[in-house]
């Protein structure tokens, strides 16, 4: 005859009930070191003492601020949307560069180099939900471009504003020898010197070959 649950469960309680025995659980082990840490704690815990806390978010929003104010004394993001779009939300560009920024499409979507890309109202990257995104997140995103750039060419400002038009690959090249400056890259590195955004000196020391060039002597 086939045992039942019932049955089973009896004679494994059978020693328990017999002899009062009953199958122990096995403990983990603590050394002395834990076991007094952990004394320690509920001690401190008893008379008070703050357990640990998360970071305040709102503490968090200040730094980050701060952060961008200081980022904007270095290079003002006002004067990227000056200079590549003259302040024209609806600017495009015969490169196909959108907005007050001058964003591209395909780096909008894939930036890389662990620059955020860019949030849209759609969540697309076509022309027209670039730029129907509002200013500031085209800033953030022009915002996390610039701070990366900055990083991958040390803090030379003239390297990274020239990087944000010629793209981070370009200005590589440009860095290691492997292209030349040409025309477009002086043009622009011009307007924003023109612009008091970047020094003579800022030039120079990025690009010492530019020292003869006719753009950048003084007239005074």
């Amino acid at each position: 005859m086939a045992e039942s649950p019932l049955f089973n469960s009896f004679v494994n309680n059978l020693p328990n009930k017999l002899f009062n025995q009953k199958k122990s659980t096995p403990q983990p082990y603590y050394d002395d070191e834990y076991l007094a840490e952990q004394e320690g704690l509920r001690k401190h815990y008893d008379e008070g003492g703050a357990g640990p806390t998360s970071p305040d978010p709102d503490q968090i929003h200040y730094e980050e601020i701060q952060e961008r104010s200081r980022f904007n004394n270095w290079l003002s993001l006002d004067s990227i949307a000056k200079i590549e779009s003259n302040n024209t939300a609806g600017a495009r560009s015969p490169s196909g560069a959108l907005g007050w920024f001058q964003i591209k499409p395909h780096v909008a979507k894939d930036p890389g180099y662990g620059i955020k890309p860019l949030v849209t109202v759609d969540g697309t990257y076509t022309e027209e939900d670039i730029l129907n995104s509002p200013r500031e997140w085209q800033e953030d995103f022009v915002y996390s471009y610039l701070t990366q750039a900055r990083a991958i060419f040390k803090g030379d400002k003239a390297k990274t504003l020239l990087s944000y038009m010629s793209g981070i690959p370009a200005m590589k090249q440009i860095e290691s020898g492997k292209r030349k400056l040409n025309s477009d890259d002086i043009r622009y590195l011009e307007k924003y010197m023109k612009n008091e955004d970047l020094t003579r000196a800022e030039i120079f020391k990025a690009f010492p070959q530019l020292k003869n060039n006719e753009k950048f002597k003084r007239t005074k």
